[in-house]
């Protein structure tokens, strides 16, 4: 299903680029070391727990920007479907926003 999706995807940005309408391109390869990327969204929960996997490399490639995003999840600030936006911590460096898809990290989404 997920490489459907992602297939799906891609054929759409092709379409889209060869018609001169794309905004979003979408690549292959490591995220965090692209080069030119302006801006690499990181879905995060409401709790600022970032232990494992995608969560937890963000966590140690953008540190600046989970500090922020802990203090805020404490504060009681981001809420699910909200977007926090934190400015570059240096100059070529990508804006990260974080977005929390839904209130629990411990659940489904379809729950």
């Amino acid at each position: 299903m997920v490489e459907v999706y992602l297939d799906w995807l891609t054929q759409l940005a092709e379409r889209q680029s060869a018609a001169g309408t794309a905004t979003t391109l979408y690549r292959h390869g490591d995220l965090l070391t692209c080069t030119n990327c302006q801006v690499i969204t990181n879905a995060v929960n409401v709790q600022g727990v970032s232990g494992a996997g995608i969560a937890l490399a963000f966590k140690q490639q953008f540190s600046h920007s989970q500090r922020v995003y802990e203090t805020t999840c404490r504060e009681g600030r981001l809420q699910a479907g909200g977007v926090l936006l934190i400015p570059p911590a240096g100059a070529g460096m990508p804006l990260v926003p974080t977005s929390p898809p839904k209130a629990d990290w411990r659940k489904p989404f379809w729950a």
